[in-house]
Parts: structure tokens; sequence; C-alpha cells
């Protein structure tokens, strides 16, 4: 998820209208980036059909956030990557292999242990988020959540 806070000291010096126009602007030029970026070969259209913007106000503490994200399970891991690791088997009888379609061979396969070899992150979000964040001059922290 990517979130851009306006906090109360630039809220009270600029006005909450302002504030919350430009977190708005932000998170739509975000997500906008964010949609382009999820494409590609092995796209399925899901991750940007997910990926939308919600704003926050916190009135009490005089605070604007903005998020920019998917509900989709596998956003974290299309972004960050994943390392190689063994995919779970599913049940099924002993001595029966997992069958599968594997995109990269064009058919189907079957084996009875299965190691994913782990692939680079798309960073379909955080570097859009860095992206917008120099261009209206912000302050972007990219951190494991």
């Amino acid at each position: 998820m990517a979130t851009v806070i306006i906090h109360h000291d630039e809220v009270r010096r600029i006005g909450f209208k302002r504030c919350f126009e430009a977190v708005y602007d932000a998170c739509s030029e975000v997500e906008t980036l964010a949609k382009e970026r999820s494409r590609g070969p092995y796209s399925t259209g899901y991750l940007a059909l997910t990926t939308e913007k919600r704003i926050r106000l916190q009135e009490t503490l005089q605070t604007v956030i903005g998020t920019v994200g998917s509900d989709a399970y596998y956003a974290k891991v299309a972004n960050d990557g994943a390392k190689a690791h063994p995919i779970p088997i599913p049940r099924r009888p002993p001595g029966k292999k997992m069958r599968f379609y594997w995109r990269k061979v064009g058919s189907m396969v079957a084996f009875y242990n299965v190691k994913h070899p782990g692939m680079k992150g798309k960073e379909w979000l955080t570097e859009p988020l860095r992206v917008v964040g120099r261009k209206h001059n912000f302050r972007v922290l990219i951190y494991e959540g």
C-alpha cells in the first residue's frame, strides 16, 4: 500500500482544502502510474483492475491521509518480488503428481515437487510513489510493513 500523508503542521499552514487537494492529486497520479506498471507479459489485468485510491480525513489530528493499493492477494509479491521457495502441494493421493499449465513451456506439466525460482519485484506501486513524490517535492519513505 502506498500512503501519502500531510500532517497537522502543514494542514494548519496552508489549509485543509489545499492539503486534501494535494493528497488527492498525488494519489490519483500514483494510481494511474501503478495501473500502467502493473501490466506485463504474465498479467491478467486483475492487479490494475483492483488498484484504487482512498482518501481519509482525520480532523481530530488535522491530518490528510491518502492510500493507493490493491486487495489482490499477490499485490505485495508483485511489488516486492519473491525468493526461491517450494510451492505448497495441494492435497492429493500419495504418489500422484501435481499437474499445471506452465506458460514458459507452453503445455501441461506434472511434477512430484515444485520449487519456484523466485522473481524480481515489478515495483508497480513503489516506483510510481517515488516519481510522484519527487514531482510534488514530498518526502518519500519506502518501508516494509
